[in-house]
């Protein structure tokens, strides 16, 4: 297998269109994104690049495929620099997603995602209480839907807050986190 260590440079200029698209439009990263990347160790390892942080207290690392596109690639955040890791983003060749995060900072993975690519017809699902139920879907195009009582239930945004309707009543909901809700409580 080829190794070779690059010295540490700015990497976030170089990263490919879907690694952005990523940054971007999933939000799963820190706030100033992957800002790390600034200031980053890289290497060449067979078919990837691998990259770290010159800060060593930062356990964020990026794996990204030598393919144009970049994928399939495995990104792993430390979104406050603590040295512990806040997220797992594994994209495949396909585009499709797969995340895993610790919402509350324990150490412990709470929330999962999934989406089947960057197409408009594509969907998104989230696990807000790591059950094995998806509790949140968006898409479709911009549908939102939450399920309650084992039924997909589109929202609707009204006065700044949403709802869904349960025999026939408009009912508000949370959408982040997704609380469960069923009609016997």
């Amino acid at each position: 297998m080829n190794y070779l260590r690059l010295l540490p440079r700015n990497y976030r200029e170089n990263l490919s269109e879907v690694t952005l698209e990523l940054e971007e439009g999933l939000g799963q990263f820190d706030k100033s994104g992957l800002k790390w990347l600034g200031n980053a160790h890289g290497r060449t390892l067979g078919n990837y690049k691998v990259f770290t942080p010159a800060d060593s207290l930062n356990a964020s690392a990026m794996l990204q495929s030598l393919n144009s596109n970049g994928l399939p690639g495995i990104t792993i955040t430390d979104k406050d620099g603590d040295g512990t890791l806040d997220s797992i983003l594994v994209v495949d060749s396909a585009a499709r997603t797969f995340t895993f995060d610790d919402t509350n900072g324990d150490g412990t993975f709470d929330t999962y995602s999934y989406a089947t690519g960057f197409d408009p017809d594509s969907k998104s699902f989230r696990d807000d209480n790591m059950d094995g139920q998806y509790d949140f879907r968006l898409g479709p195009d911009r549908t939102i839907a939450v399920f309650i009582d084992s039924k997909w239930r589109t929202a609707t945004l009204k006065d700044d807050m949403w709802f869904v309707e349960i025999e026939g009543k408009m009912t508000p909901v949370e959408l982040s986190p997704v609380k469960k809700l069923t009609t016997n409580e």
